[in-house]
């Protein structure tokens, strides 16, 4: 897992999704699949009312499909977002017919192997 955050934190491109009910930011959506929650802000001010750092205490990556509540108290619309696999995750015909007569040569060498298939 601490593969695809690394890989997450290298990858900043994506897009956001907006709430269905109030058209409003709900979550991101990075090139590399996963979805990308952030909660709340949590700023450190010096004695002199300056901003010293700013942080976001909850911050959620997520593999897979979700279902998530619009966290605004005017819409709390449930919002259902469907994973898809990234383009270049998805086999092609050719690569899967491939891959079928790797399998076949490998039998054909191995006779053996072809009776127990």
């Amino acid at each position: 897992m601490s593969n695809a955050i690394e890989q997450q934190q290298q990858d900043v491109s994506g897009f956001v999704i907006l709430c269905e009910g109030c058209k409003e930011p709900l979550i991101q959506r990075l090139s590399n699949g996963l979805w990308k929650f952030k909660w709340g802000r949590q700023q450190k001010f010096n004695e002199d009312n300056e901003l010293i750092y700013e942080w976001t205490p909850i911050e959620l990556y997520v593999h897979g499909t979700i279902r998530i509540k619009c966290f605004r108290k005017d819409c709390a619309h449930w919002n259902d977002l469907t994973f898809l696999p990234n383009v270049n995750e998805i086999e092609t015909i050719e690569q899967i017919t491939e891959r079928f007569q790797e399998i076949k040569e490998l039998l054909d060498r191995f006779p053996k192997a072809r009776q127990r298939a």
